[in-house]
């Protein structure tokens, strides 16, 4: 994940710029419904397991070293679909400020 920000980092930071980045914690557990969906999660599985979990909070980190407002969360009992839901909840009333 990180080698695809290598090029934001080349270029100066863009001012006004707030960013928040949020990881679940835990997996839907999937049953696959057919075949092609097996294949699809687990491909989906073998991919994950090859980035490093902490990798969502690297990038925040040199985000920030670059000079960006960055916040990091890391929602450890929600689903993907649940950081969604939160997301919302936390980051609409600080947009509206």
């Amino acid at each position: 994940m990180l080698q695809y920000a290598e090029p934001f980092f080349r270029r100066p930071p863009p001012s006004n710029l707030s960013l928040t980045i949020e990881k679940s914690g835990t997996n839907d557990n999937k049953r696959p419904a057919n075949p092609q969906q097996a294949a699809i999660l687990s491909h989906r599985e073998a991919v994950t397991r090859a980035v490093p979990p902490d990798s969502a909070k690297q990038l925040a980190e040199r985000l920030r070293q670059h000079g960006l407002q960055v916040q990091y969360r890391h929602h450890t009992d929600l689903t993907h679909g649940g950081v969604l839901t939160e997301s919302f909840e936390q980051t609409l009333p600080e947009a509206a400020k």
